[in-house]
């Protein structure tokens, strides 16, 4: 009878360490995972505030393009030359009359805002051609890092 009564024992004394093991395991998996959720959510918080700046400087850059494009008095020319001159401005062209400006604005080290512009002197309208996040480093120029077989 002894023998069963520390066979017993011992296997609940198992079983016990067992689900405190398995409850520690647990409850340090919800710790990394509500770690990490919170890390993602601080970077995800710092990309949108970097993001909103950069729109808000592109939107204050697009309002002085606008001014320039709008403004009757000065020739085509003159509207080339001060949109040259200005900061971020990418690229001026003429594409049928229309003047095409491109220009990007810096969200962090790895991102820019890139807009385009057209103004439609014969119509004397500014449209925005395109506004949207590219990868301040461009895949073509950088090429894709293959492993040419050399250790």
């Amino acid at each position: 009878m002894s023998d069963n009564a520390k066979t017993g024992v011992g296997f609940m004394s198992i079983v016990m360490v067992a689900l405190a093991l398995c409850l520690t395991i647990f409850a340090t998996q919800g710790f990394m995972t509500s770690r990490t959720n919170r890390q993602i959510s601080e970077k995800r918080c710092e990309y949108l505030k970097q993001y909103y700046e950069a729109d808000g400087e592109a939107v204050k850059l697009y309002e002085q393009i606008r001014a320039i494009c709008l403004d009757v008095t000065a020739s085509t020319i003159d509207k080339r030359m001060q949109l040259t001159g200005m900061e971020n401005i990418k690229s001026v062209a003429d594409n049928n009359g229309k003047l095409i400006i491109c220009y990007n604005v810096g969200i962090n080290d790895s991102m820019d805002l890139q807009v385009e512009i057209e103004n439609d002197e014969i119509n004397g309208t500014v449209n925005i051609n395109k506004w949207s996040v590219i990868s301040g480093e461009d895949e073509e120029e950088q090429g894709l890092k293959l492993w040419d077989g050399t250790i």
